[in-house]
Protein backbone atom coordinates (compact mmCIF):
# COMPACT_ATOMS: atom_id res chain seq x y z
CA UNK A 1 0.00 0.00 0.00
CA UNK A 2 1.22 3.54 -1.09
CA UNK A 3 1.95 6.29 2.15
CA UNK A 4 -0.11 9.47 2.33
CA UNK A 5 2.48 11.30 4.77
CA UNK A 6 0.49 14.63 5.76
CA UNK A 7 2.62 17.05 7.96
CA UNK A 8 1.48 21.05 8.56
CA UNK A 9 5.22 22.01 7.90
CA UNK A 10 6.95 20.45 4.98
CA UNK A 11 10.21 22.30 3.23
CA UNK A 12 9.93 21.14 -0.40
CA UNK A 13 11.69 22.03 -3.16
CA UNK A 14 9.11 24.33 -3.97
CA UNK A 15 9.16 26.45 -0.46
CA UNK A 16 7.28 25.75 2.71
CA UNK A 17 3.68 23.64 2.61
CA UNK A 18 1.36 22.66 5.00
CA UNK A 19 0.35 19.47 2.96
CA UNK A 20 0.88 15.68 2.12
CA UNK A 21 3.57 13.43 0.45
CA UNK A 22 2.37 10.77 -1.66
CA UNK A 23 4.76 7.74 -1.41
CA UNK A 24 4.72 5.28 -4.11
CA UNK A 25 7.48 2.71 -3.79
CA UNK A 26 10.83 4.70 -2.90
CA UNK A 27 9.76 7.80 -4.87
CA UNK A 28 7.92 10.95 -3.64
CA UNK A 29 4.75 10.60 -6.19
CA UNK A 30 3.45 14.14 -5.68
CA UNK A 31 3.24 16.92 -3.37
CA UNK A 32 -0.62 18.01 -2.30
CA UNK A 33 -1.13 21.35 -1.08
CA UNK A 34 -4.84 21.65 -1.57
CA UNK A 35 -7.68 20.11 1.24
CA UNK A 36 -9.86 18.87 -1.15
CA UNK A 37 -7.64 16.47 -2.36
CA UNK A 38 -5.61 15.65 0.91
CA UNK A 39 -9.52 14.92 2.27
CA UNK A 40 -9.65 12.84 -0.71
CA UNK A 41 -6.94 10.44 -0.11
CA UNK A 42 -7.84 10.18 3.38
CA UNK A 43 -11.11 8.95 2.76
CA UNK A 44 -9.76 6.74 -0.49
CA UNK A 45 -9.14 4.15 1.96
CA UNK A 46 -6.06 3.22 -0.67
CA UNK A 47 -3.76 4.59 1.20
CA UNK A 48 -1.80 4.27 4.66
CA UNK A 49 -1.83 7.64 6.32
CA UNK A 50 0.48 8.64 8.11
CA UNK A 51 -0.53 12.26 10.38
CA UNK A 52 2.59 14.38 12.06
CA UNK A 53 0.57 17.47 12.82
CA UNK A 54 2.47 20.03 14.34
CA UNK A 55 5.88 18.44 13.72
CA UNK A 56 8.22 19.50 10.68
CA UNK A 57 9.43 17.49 7.60
CA UNK A 58 12.77 18.59 6.48
CA UNK A 59 15.05 16.57 3.42
CA UNK A 60 16.97 13.65 4.14
CA UNK A 61 20.40 14.83 5.94
CA UNK A 62 23.63 14.00 3.55
CA UNK A 63 26.95 13.73 6.02
CA UNK A 64 29.23 13.50 3.17
CA UNK A 65 31.94 13.40 6.00
CA UNK A 66 31.65 11.22 8.87
CA UNK A 67 34.09 8.76 11.02
CA UNK A 68 31.65 7.18 13.15
CA UNK A 69 28.77 7.17 15.59
CA UNK A 70 27.19 6.10 19.04
CA UNK A 71 30.56 4.35 19.48
CA UNK A 72 30.54 2.63 15.94
CA UNK A 73 33.62 3.59 13.64
CA UNK A 74 33.21 4.18 10.14
CA UNK A 75 37.37 2.83 9.79
CA UNK A 76 36.97 -1.02 10.75
CA UNK A 77 37.34 -4.28 9.16
CA UNK A 78 33.61 -5.78 10.94
CA UNK A 79 31.00 -5.21 8.43
CA UNK A 80 28.26 -5.56 11.24
CA UNK A 81 29.88 -2.34 12.65
CA UNK A 82 29.44 -0.31 9.46
CA UNK A 83 26.03 -1.72 9.35
CA UNK A 84 25.20 -0.74 12.75
CA UNK A 85 26.64 2.58 12.23
CA UNK A 86 24.10 3.42 9.38
CA UNK A 87 21.52 2.94 11.26
CA UNK A 88 22.72 4.91 13.96
CA UNK A 89 23.19 8.10 12.11
CA UNK A 90 19.60 7.81 10.64
CA UNK A 91 18.47 8.55 14.53
CA UNK A 92 19.91 12.17 13.57
CA UNK A 93 18.40 12.63 10.48
CA UNK A 94 21.14 11.10 8.02
CA UNK A 95 19.84 9.58 5.05
CA UNK A 96 22.90 9.36 2.98
CA UNK A 97 26.17 9.13 3.63
CA UNK A 98 29.74 8.80 2.78
CA UNK A 99 31.26 6.93 5.45
CA UNK A 100 34.99 8.46 6.15
CA UNK A 101 38.18 6.36 6.59
CA UNK A 102 41.41 5.53 5.80
CA UNK A 103 42.49 2.78 3.40
CA UNK A 104 41.89 -0.33 5.69
CA UNK A 105 38.26 0.33 5.63
CA UNK A 106 37.58 1.04 1.99
CA UNK A 107 36.75 -2.51 0.89
CA UNK A 108 34.83 -3.39 3.96
CA UNK A 109 32.69 -0.03 3.46
CA UNK A 110 32.76 -1.73 0.14
CA UNK A 111 30.90 -5.06 0.95
CA UNK A 112 28.47 -3.26 3.29
CA UNK A 113 27.26 -0.94 0.78
CA UNK A 114 26.26 -3.93 -1.67
CA UNK A 115 24.42 -5.67 1.19
CA UNK A 116 22.84 -3.13 3.68
CA UNK A 117 19.97 -1.52 2.98
CA UNK A 118 18.43 -0.84 6.46
CA UNK A 119 19.46 2.44 7.91
CA UNK A 120 21.30 5.19 6.04
CA UNK A 121 22.38 4.46 2.43
CA UNK A 122 26.09 4.67 1.89
CA UNK A 123 26.43 6.98 -1.29
CA UNK A 124 30.30 6.32 -1.62
CA UNK A 125 33.17 6.40 -0.11
CA UNK A 126 35.42 9.38 1.59
CA UNK A 127 39.21 8.25 2.16
CA UNK A 128 40.35 11.22 3.98
CA UNK A 129 44.35 10.90 2.78
CA UNK A 130 46.95 9.65 3.29
CA UNK A 131 47.64 12.52 1.19
CA UNK A 132 48.30 15.29 3.79
CA UNK A 133 50.39 17.66 4.48
CA UNK A 134 53.20 16.33 7.08
CA UNK A 135 52.73 19.18 8.84
CA UNK A 136 48.57 19.54 8.94
CA UNK A 137 48.08 16.19 9.98
CA UNK A 138 45.49 17.59 12.71
CA UNK A 139 44.32 14.79 15.07
CA UNK A 140 45.74 12.34 13.05
CA UNK A 141 49.23 13.28 13.92
CA UNK A 142 51.30 11.51 16.55
CA UNK A 143 51.75 12.52 20.41
CA UNK A 144 54.84 14.63 19.73
CA UNK A 145 53.27 16.34 16.84
CA UNK A 146 55.19 13.96 14.25
CA UNK A 147 53.41 12.11 11.55
CA UNK A 148 54.03 8.72 10.22
CA UNK A 149 55.87 8.35 6.52
CA UNK A 150 53.24 9.68 4.27
CA UNK A 151 53.28 8.19 0.54
CA UNK A 152 53.29 10.75 -2.60
CA UNK A 153 50.07 10.57 -4.49
CA UNK A 154 50.80 9.04 -7.56
CA UNK A 155 48.11 7.62 -10.21
CA UNK A 156 49.19 4.11 -9.68
CA UNK A 157 48.43 4.30 -5.52
CA UNK A 158 45.00 6.38 -6.24
CA UNK A 159 44.41 3.61 -8.94
CA UNK A 160 44.87 0.28 -6.54
CA UNK A 161 42.65 2.59 -3.86
CA UNK A 162 39.92 2.74 -6.51
CA UNK A 163 40.20 -0.55 -7.68
CA UNK A 164 40.19 -2.08 -3.83
CA UNK A 165 36.48 0.34 -3.74
CA UNK A 166 34.86 -1.08 -6.80
CA UNK A 167 34.24 2.20 -7.76
CA UNK A 168 32.83 3.44 -4.67
CA UNK A 169 35.51 5.63 -4.05
CA UNK A 170 33.35 9.00 -4.66
CA UNK A 171 35.48 12.08 -2.51
CA UNK A 172 39.20 11.84 -1.37
CA UNK A 173 40.91 14.82 0.69
CA UNK A 174 44.17 15.65 -0.51
CA UNK A 175 46.73 18.24 -0.31
CA UNK A 176 47.27 19.75 -3.01
CA UNK A 177 50.40 20.79 -2.95
CA UNK A 178 51.99 17.14 -2.80
CA UNK A 179 50.71 16.49 -6.01
CA UNK A 180 53.66 16.81 -8.36
CA UNK A 181 52.20 14.90 -11.51
CA UNK A 182 49.40 16.42 -12.61
CA UNK A 183 48.04 13.09 -14.20
CA UNK A 184 47.10 12.40 -10.44
CA UNK A 185 44.12 15.03 -10.69
CA UNK A 186 43.47 13.81 -14.52
CA UNK A 187 43.08 10.14 -13.19
CA UNK A 188 40.49 11.17 -10.45
CA UNK A 189 38.60 13.31 -12.84
CA UNK A 190 38.35 10.84 -15.22
CA UNK A 191 37.04 8.40 -12.48
CA UNK A 192 33.90 10.59 -11.14
CA UNK A 193 36.13 11.18 -7.49
CA UNK A 194 35.87 14.48 -6.01
CA UNK A 195 39.24 16.56 -5.49
CA UNK A 196 38.88 17.55 -2.08
CA UNK A 197 41.62 20.19 -0.57
CA UNK A 198 42.33 19.13 3.16
CA UNK A 199 44.86 18.81 5.82
CA UNK A 200 47.10 21.40 3.54
CA UNK A 201 49.67 24.03 3.73
CA UNK A 202 49.09 25.11 0.00
CA UNK A 203 49.28 29.37 -0.70
CA UNK A 204 45.82 30.91 -2.77
CA UNK A 205 47.54 30.47 -5.43
CA UNK A 206 48.67 26.22 -5.55
CA UNK A 207 44.78 26.48 -4.63
CA UNK A 208 43.60 28.54 -7.40
CA UNK A 209 45.54 26.36 -9.76
CA UNK A 210 44.86 23.06 -8.46
CA UNK A 211 41.18 24.12 -9.07
CA UNK A 212 42.06 24.64 -12.78
CA UNK A 213 42.84 20.54 -12.68
CA UNK A 214 39.71 20.20 -11.03
CA UNK A 215 39.72 20.15 -7.02
CA UNK A 216 35.67 20.68 -6.21
CA UNK A 217 35.68 21.20 -2.52
CA UNK A 218 37.48 22.04 0.26
CA UNK A 219 37.52 19.90 3.57
CA UNK A 220 36.27 21.30 6.89
CA UNK A 221 37.22 24.84 6.19
CA UNK A 222 38.76 26.65 8.82
CA UNK A 223 40.43 23.56 10.09
CA UNK A 224 44.17 22.16 9.33
CA UNK A 225 44.32 24.55 5.81
CA UNK A 226 46.21 27.31 5.59
CA UNK A 227 43.98 30.62 6.17
CA UNK A 228 44.45 34.16 5.78
CA UNK A 229 47.40 36.03 5.89
CA UNK A 230 47.31 39.97 5.20
CA UNK A 231 49.71 38.34 2.09
CA UNK A 232 48.22 35.36 0.96
CA UNK A 233 45.00 34.24 1.51
CA UNK A 234 45.87 30.96 1.65
CA UNK A 235 43.13 27.76 0.89
CA UNK A 236 40.75 29.05 3.55
CA UNK A 237 40.66 32.66 1.93
CA UNK A 238 40.81 31.64 -1.79
CA UNK A 239 38.39 28.58 -1.43
CA UNK A 240 35.73 31.00 -0.18
CA UNK A 241 36.66 33.26 -3.29
CA UNK A 242 35.91 30.65 -5.53
CA UNK A 243 32.91 30.63 -7.48
CA UNK A 244 33.30 26.80 -8.15
CA UNK A 245 34.22 25.44 -4.96
CA UNK A 246 32.20 23.70 -2.61
CA UNK A 247 33.26 24.33 1.06
CA UNK A 248 32.83 21.99 3.76
CA UNK A 249 31.22 23.27 7.24
CA UNK A 250 31.08 22.13 10.68
CA UNK A 251 29.39 24.10 11.89
CA UNK A 252 29.13 23.48 15.68
CA UNK A 253 30.54 26.78 16.69
CA UNK A 254 33.85 25.42 18.39
CA UNK A 255 35.68 24.22 14.92
CA UNK A 256 34.56 27.04 13.41
CA UNK A 257 32.96 30.46 15.42
CA UNK A 258 29.94 31.82 15.02
CA UNK A 259 31.26 35.19 13.36
CA UNK A 260 33.28 33.34 11.23
CA UNK A 261 30.60 31.60 10.15
CA UNK A 262 28.50 35.19 9.90
CA UNK A 263 31.70 36.63 7.56
CA UNK A 264 31.81 33.39 5.26
CA UNK A 265 27.70 33.19 4.43
CA UNK A 266 28.32 36.84 3.68
CA UNK A 267 30.97 35.86 1.00
CA UNK A 268 30.14 33.25 -0.56
CA UNK A 269 26.81 31.92 -1.84
CA UNK A 270 24.91 29.26 0.23
CA UNK A 271 24.29 27.09 -3.04
CA UNK A 272 28.12 26.60 -2.30
CA UNK A 273 28.35 25.55 1.52
CA UNK A 274 28.07 21.68 2.71
CA UNK A 275 27.42 20.99 6.18
CA UNK A 276 28.86 18.03 7.62
CA UNK A 277 29.59 16.84 11.27
CA UNK A 278 33.24 15.19 10.58
CA UNK A 279 31.44 12.88 14.14
CA UNK A 280 33.69 10.58 15.56
CA UNK A 281 32.96 7.07 17.07
CA UNK A 282 32.09 9.28 20.21
CA UNK A 283 29.88 11.91 18.70
CA UNK A 284 26.17 11.01 20.28
CA UNK A 285 27.63 9.17 23.38
CA UNK A 286 27.65 10.72 26.49
CA UNK A 287 30.51 13.31 27.75
CA UNK A 288 33.32 11.13 28.81
CA UNK A 289 37.12 9.24 27.99
CA UNK A 290 36.84 7.05 25.30
CA UNK A 291 39.16 4.32 23.40
CA UNK A 292 38.43 3.36 19.92
CA UNK A 293 40.83 1.74 17.74
CA UNK A 294 43.57 2.04 20.27
CA UNK A 295 42.62 6.37 19.90
CA UNK A 296 41.75 8.43 22.82
CA UNK A 297 39.04 10.37 22.88
CA UNK A 298 37.64 13.23 25.44
CA UNK A 299 34.17 14.19 24.76
CA UNK A 300 33.14 17.62 26.24
CA UNK A 301 30.20 19.22 26.94
CA UNK A 302 30.36 21.80 24.59
CA UNK A 303 30.34 19.12 21.20
CA UNK A 304 33.46 19.09 20.75
CA UNK A 305 36.13 15.78 21.32
CA UNK A 306 39.86 16.00 21.86
CA UNK A 307 42.68 14.14 21.95
CA UNK A 308 44.88 13.86 25.27
CA UNK A 309 46.91 17.23 23.73
CA UNK A 310 43.78 18.47 23.29
CA UNK A 311 43.65 18.93 19.70
CA UNK A 312 40.28 18.82 18.50
CA UNK A 313 39.81 15.36 16.94
CA UNK A 314 36.68 15.27 14.88
CA UNK A 315 33.14 15.77 16.61
CA UNK A 316 30.56 15.28 18.68
CA UNK A 317 28.18 16.68 17.21
CA UNK A 318 25.84 15.99 14.00
CA UNK A 319 24.57 17.95 11.25
CA UNK A 320 21.24 18.51 12.61
CA UNK A 321 22.47 21.00 15.60
CA UNK A 322 24.73 22.42 13.15
CA UNK A 323 21.18 23.34 10.82
CA UNK A 324 19.94 24.38 14.59
CA UNK A 325 22.92 26.29 15.22
CA UNK A 326 22.62 28.41 11.83
CA UNK A 327 19.14 28.92 12.02
CA UNK A 328 18.47 30.07 15.47
CA UNK A 329 21.55 31.45 16.48
CA UNK A 330 22.79 32.69 12.95
CA UNK A 331 19.42 33.84 11.53
CA UNK A 332 19.55 32.13 8.40
CA UNK A 333 16.46 31.29 6.57
CA UNK A 334 15.66 27.29 6.91
CA UNK A 335 15.39 27.30 3.45
CA UNK A 336 18.90 28.55 3.00
CA UNK A 337 20.45 26.30 5.44
CA UNK A 338 18.65 22.76 4.48
CA UNK A 339 20.13 23.28 0.97
CA UNK A 340 23.50 23.31 2.66
CA UNK A 341 22.33 19.87 4.49
CA UNK A 342 21.90 17.86 1.51
CA UNK A 343 20.75 19.42 -1.57
CA UNK A 344 24.35 20.84 -2.17
CA UNK A 345 26.09 17.72 -1.58
CA UNK A 346 23.57 15.83 -4.18
CA UNK A 347 24.58 18.81 -6.62
CA UNK A 348 28.43 17.80 -6.13
CA UNK A 349 28.08 13.85 -6.05
CA UNK A 350 25.28 14.07 -8.93
CA UNK A 351 22.65 12.58 -7.71
CA UNK A 352 19.58 13.85 -8.92
CA UNK A 353 17.39 12.08 -7.03
CA UNK A 354 18.29 13.25 -3.73
CA UNK A 355 18.87 16.10 -1.96
CA UNK A 356 15.26 17.66 -2.05
CA UNK A 357 11.70 16.88 -1.32
CA UNK A 358 10.47 16.82 -5.01
CA UNK A 359 8.01 14.47 -6.81
CA UNK A 360 9.75 11.80 -8.67
CA UNK A 361 12.89 12.23 -6.20
CA UNK A 362 13.51 9.25 -3.55
CA UNK A 363 11.15 9.35 -0.70
CA UNK A 364 14.42 10.74 1.77
CA UNK A 365 13.13 13.34 4.53
CA UNK A 366 12.98 13.56 8.39
CA UNK A 367 9.98 14.02 11.07
CA UNK A 368 11.76 16.64 13.78
CA UNK A 369 10.57 18.50 16.45
CA UNK A 370 10.81 22.42 17.59
CA UNK A 371 13.74 21.25 19.46
CA UNK A 372 15.21 19.99 16.64
CA UNK A 373 14.73 16.13 17.77
CA UNK A 374 14.22 13.93 15.21
CA UNK A 375 10.60 11.26 15.78
CA UNK A 376 11.08 9.53 12.09
CA UNK A 377 13.45 9.47 9.51
CA UNK A 378 12.73 8.08 5.72
CA UNK A 379 14.65 6.74 3.37
CA UNK A 380 13.47 6.04 0.04
CA UNK A 381 10.11 5.76 1.17
CA UNK A 382 10.74 3.67 4.29
CA UNK A 383 10.89 4.40 8.29
CA UNK A 384 14.39 3.50 9.05
CA UNK A 385 14.42 5.64 12.79
CA UNK A 386 11.34 5.52 14.97
CA UNK A 387 11.74 7.48 18.12
CA UNK A 388 7.88 6.41 19.28
CA UNK A 389 9.77 2.81 19.22
CA UNK A 390 13.52 2.76 20.15
CA UNK A 391 14.74 1.55 22.69
CA UNK A 392 18.37 1.95 22.19
CA UNK A 393 19.70 4.73 24.50
CA UNK A 394 22.53 5.13 21.97
CA UNK A 395 19.43 6.03 19.51
CA UNK A 396 17.99 8.35 21.52
CA UNK A 397 20.56 12.05 20.55
CA UNK A 398 19.10 15.38 20.66
CA UNK A 399 20.23 18.24 18.98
Amino acid sequence: MDKAVKCSRIYTERGLINGMLILNENKIKSILSCNNEINAIEKSGRYEVLDYGGYTIIPGIIDIHSHGFTGYCASTQDINEIKCYTKAIASVGVTGVLPTTNEIGIPYIKQAMEEDRSGARILGIHSEGPFFNPQHMGALAKADGSSSDLPKPTVRYIENMYEKSGGSLRYMTIAVETVEDKNVFRFMREHNIIIAAGHTLATGAQLKEAILHGVQAAVHTGNVMSMIHQRDPGVFGASLLSDTVYNELIADFVHVCKDTIDIMFRIKSPEKFMLISDSSPVSGLKPGTYTFNNRIYISSNDGSVRTPTGRLSGSSSYILKGIRNLVEELHIPMETVLKAAGRNQAQLLGLSNKGSIKEGKDGDFVVINDEYEVFKTFVEGEIVYDQSVSGDERAAVKA
